[in-house]
Parts: C-alpha cells; structure tokens; sequence
C-alpha cells in the first residue's frame, strides 16, 4: 500500500535485534522500527513507540503428539518437553523465557532458530514444542495443533519506533502515517508508551 500511494519512495528493510535496532535508530541509521517489545521494556527519553498490536502466544505441537488431543495447557506441565524456540537475545525470546520462568518451567531447548517459519515447522516435524504467536500457528503451512494457555496466555507485543528529539523526514512520516491509519482502520488496539 505504501509503495503504491508513494511510487517515488524506496523502502530498505533491515531485520536485527530489537536492541540492534534501537541502537540504529538512535545514531541515525534507522528512521523506523517495527519489533517485539520484550516484557517490562520501558521507552527511552529520547525515542517514542506506539503500540501496533498484541496477541496471544499458543503452544504449538504436532499432530501426532500426546498433547495434540488437548485444548488447553498449563506451561508448568511442559518441564519434561523438548522445545524449539526462536534465538536467543531476542524481544521474542524473552517474551517466551520470561512467560516459561513465571510458571517456574525450564524446559530443553533442543533448536534455535532465527526465523519463527523454521520454528514452525520443526514443530510439524515433531522435534519439540514451542511458544509461538496465535497468528503464525494459523498460517498456511504444514499442520500443527494449537493449544491455548491456561489460565492466561501470554502476549507478544508488536510496537513502531521512532527517535522524539528530531524531526522525521517526510518519507518516514508518511510511512508512520500510513501505518497508524492501517492500524486504526484495522481495530486493532493501539496504544502509546
């Protein structure tokens, strides 16, 4: 939608650690960024984030696995479970870890990758369990089950951000634009930090 309202504008994507990310954007290699935010993060003084969305993590396994003939499930009954999960260091990983240590579950982590699809479907090839958003659990692919968490599922959060103390140039804002208003148009939650 951007490129089509702004033919004149080249988009460049980069994909790091949010951390990585926010580094860029505050000695001005990046305009935006678009991430998870990790659990209890707190927006610096000289950056500004508006939340995008939240969603619910699911606990992905296989068809074929014990679990699969459940809906729900506790994360402390996972303790014995072989897990795969997204890379370490990540605002997604925490998320999950953070979720984990809550429910005083420390499982094996037997993969890593740095890509949710892999994640995905290394549980469809029953080699573990993970923690994943709702949305990529329902994505085309091959199958896996979906079990909600019990009693409260956590959240990830997705969030855009932007450095407060200079002005953004008109491309960026544009494209800030167009995003709050997909967003708002989409009723989808937004909410400002």
């Amino acid at each position: 939608a951007f490129t089509t309202k702004h033919p004149g504008i080249s988009v460049d994507l980069r994909e790091h650690d949010a951390r990585d990310m926010f580094a860029m954007l505050a000695d001005g290699r990046m305009d935006l960024v678009i991430s998870n935010i990790s659990p209890g993060d707190q927006t610096p003084a000289t950056l500004q984030r508006r939340h995008l969305f939240s969603e619910p993590l699911v606990v992905g396994v296989s068809p074929d696995h014990p679990l699969a003939r459940r809906k729900t499930v506790r994360l402390a009954e996972l303790s014995e479970e072989p897990f795969v999960a997204f890379r370490h260091g990540s605002a997604f990983r925490d998320t999950v870890d953070a979720a984990l240590a809550a429910a005083t579950t420390a499982p094996e982590v037997r993969f890593e990758s740095s890509d949710l699809v892999v994640v995905r479907n290394l549980v469809a090839e029953g080699l573990g369990i993970a923690l994943m958003p709702q949305s990529l659990a329902a994505a085309p692919g091959r199958p896996i089950v979906a079990l909600t968490i019990a009693p409260q599922p956590p959240q990830r959060t997705v969030a855009m951000t932007w450095r407060s103390n200079l002005a953004l140039s008109p491309p960026a804002r544009a494209f800030l634009e167009l995003t709050l208003d997909w967003i708002d148009q989409s009723n989808l939650t937004v909410r400002t930090s």
